[in-house]
């Protein structure tokens, strides 16, 4: 780059020697100037190529660093979403990552009803402010509260458990109860 950054200032000087020069000896030669001139901004334009060449190489490195690294942490989630599934005691309860899809709904809903057992048992003691306003004693409205977070749990132990053609209807009943509970009061399972 240094060489480069040298022939600009070369001709830089030689065209205002020669611009200084023909002003004193009164003898200024357009074409010469023209010439001196288109040279510079040649040079300075060949230069600012070559910056934009070093600048994308620098730019292609650091792409293919960024998709190295992506695979990296692509590859590590992949380990960890097989450490999650691939569990021969069967103690996570989850299957196999080529069938987690298969049943998604059933997964999901024993993991819901594992957080709103481990919520009841570990939470501080809030309850939503609407089942605050409807109940006068804090003993009454936390009851309330467990009462609907086992609505929730048992609609999704429900669905886990047996498929929606063989529910009676008090347990589509009870489904359809804990859903709507789950939905209504799904912000507020917060502690």
């Amino acid at each position: 780059m240094k060489n480069i950054e040298n022939n600009i200032d070369k001709y830089d000087k030689e065209l205002r020697e020669y611009t200084k020069e023909s002003i004193f000896h009164a003898n200024f030669d357009q074409v010469k100037w023209d010439y001196l001139h288109e040279r510079l901004n040649a040079e300075k334009l060949r230069v600012e190529n070559e910056e934009l060449k070093h600048k994308n190489e620098i730019l292609r490195k650091r792409l293919f660093m960024c998709k190295r690294d992506n695979r990296n942490n692509t590859r590590n989630l992949i380990n960890v979403i097989n450490f999650l599934t691939c569990d021969p005691q069967d103690t996570l309860q989850i299957r196999k990552i080529r069938h987690i899809t298969w049943d998604l709904d059933k997964l999901l809903g024993r993991l819901i009803v594992n957080a709103i057992y481990l919520y009841k048992k570990k939470s501080n003691g809030g309850v939503p402010g609407t089942i605050a306003k409807r109940y006068k004693k804090d003993a009454s409205m936390r009851k309330a509260w467990n009462n609907i977070l086992d609505s929730m749990a048992e609609a999704f132990i429900i669905l886990e458990c047996k498929e929606s053609f063989s529910y009676s209807i008090q347990e589509s009943k009870k489904v359809k109860k804990g859903l709507r509970n789950f939905v209504k009061y799904f912000q507020c399972l917060w502690d």
